[in-house]
């Protein structure tokens, strides 16, 4: 899948779930309470006979919709804000793409700010890997034409062991590995997620 047809995907199933839960609100008459826990919410069983009133449901999914969007403005500003305290000197960042990612690029500024880090273009664990790696080969881009012709073994595209994963960044906060799933849950309807 391309990167942006997963952010049109993420964002359609986040609209759906504002959905199901302004349709929950409206029939119930009560609102999702953000206290919930997850298996109750998860475990909620849905009457489908009832329907919402289209102008009741089409005026609370837009100011949902509008919150969701003015949330997503400020990511880039506070992702970066928290920054400084997130990032250690020991710490070893692997980022994808940065050219092509101003949030990152902001963080990373936002970190330089506060403490001296120094940014290696290319990580290297054992000086003797260097010659390896450094072998000329065709770039990611080009390896496209040829795609199926040749194979061209690139580390940068190798698979990242979920162990050496320890917090995940989001725009609304950071995130242990093992709580990812509380995450989905908030952004994602479970009928949704098992779906696709």
């Amino acid at each position: 899948m391309v990167p942006s047809e997963l952010v049109i995907r993420n964002v359609l199933l986040m609209v759906s779930k504002l959905a199901r839960d302004e349709s929950f609100r409206i029939i119930s008459g009560e609102p999702i309470s953000a206290f919930d826990s997850l298996n109750k919410l998860w475990s909620k069983s849905e009457d489908n006979s009832e329907s919402a009133s289209g102008k009741k449901l089409k005026k609370g999914l837009i100011q949902a919709i509008n919150e969701v969007s003015s949330e997503m403005s400020l990511c880039c500003e506070n992702i970066a804000a928290r920054a400084g305290d997130l990032i250690n000197p020991q710490d070893v960042l692997i980022v994808h793409h940065l050219s092509e990612s101003p949030t990152l690029a902001a963080f990373l500024a936002s970190a330089r700010a506060t403490r001296k880090h120094r940014i290696t273009p290319f990580f290297v664990t054992d000086p003797m890997m260097v010659n390896p790696n450094k072998a000329p080969g065709v770039g990611f881009s080009h390896a496209l034409d040829f795609s199926g012709l040749v194979e061209v073994p690139r580390p940068t595209f190798d698979l990242l062991p979920a162990s050496l994963v320890t917090l995940y960044i989001s725009n609304s906060a950071c995130i242990l590995p093992s709580h990812v799933y509380r995450l989905i849950g908030d952004y994602y309807h479970p009928e949704d997620v098992t779906e696709s």
